[in-house]
């Protein structure tokens, strides 16, 4: 599918949903969806010391999302009345700058 940041691959939903929930330092993945005409980047931030860990963001807008949970992140219909969970085929992980 993608990489996370530019090291990790990951193949499938199941595997990205595993790395979020693992994630014990500071990890940051940017990704934005194919069929989106403005290459919207939206950036997911873990933290474990955070309450809750998981952030998302969508480019530099200050309004963010915040799950417990990466089964949180995957269902929420953030993405414009869509989970990430429905966009998965169009997910593309980017590098961040």
């Amino acid at each position: 599918m993608g990489s996370m940041g530019n090291r990790v691959k990951i193949t499938s939903y199941s595997e990205f949903l595993s790395r979020i929930n693992e994630t014990k330092n500071i990890t940051e993945i940017a990704f934005r969806f194919s069929d989106d005409p403005w290459r919207t980047r939206y950036l997911i931030i873990c933290h474990r010391m955070m309450h809750p860990p998981i952030v998302v963001t969508r480019g530099f807008s200050r309004r963010r999302h915040r799950f417990f949970t990466a089964e949180e992140l995957g269902e929420a219909r953030i993405f414009k009345g869509k989970s990430l969970k429905e966009k998965w085929d169009k997910v593309i992980f980017v590098p961040l700058p």
